[in-house]
């Protein structure tokens, strides 16, 4: 993948699609990132009935993780700054589902990752 994350929203975010959110951090002991998956009940439902990809899903959350947003330092970078006050929205669409992620460019603030399915 070589998709790179944009400023804002581009896409309808529709709730009753939401499969989730990815909370992030990067207060680990070497500054890396460190998270937490909240699936939805839709993720279940999809997930029972054998009609989303999670190989795939998995692989596209691992490209924003650990490719796109992988040390603090590139968390700075999109968010042109360090703290509070330069929180930054951007957004991405890849194969299986666009992300909305709220970044927080502050090691002690979580920032989120809200995955929709297309």
């Amino acid at each position: 993948m070589d998709k790179d994350l944009v400023r804002g929203i581009t896409f309808q975010i529709d709730k009753e699609k939401r499969l989730g959110n990815m909370r992030i951090d990067w207060e680990g002991s070497r500054g890396n990132l460190c998270n937490q998956w909240n699936p939805t009940k839709l993720l279940l439902e999809l997930k029972t009935g054998s009609k989303i990809d999670l190989k795939k899903l998995q692989h596209e959350l691992n490209y924003l993780q650990f490719e796109l947003l992988s040390n603090f330092q590139r968390v700075e970078k999109y968010c042109e700054g360090t703290g509070y006050n330069k929180e930054t929205i951007l957004s991405i669409s890849l194969d299986i589902a666009n992300y909305a992620i709220r970044l927080i460019p502050s090691k002690d603030a979580y920032s989120c990752i809200y995955v929709y399915l297309k």
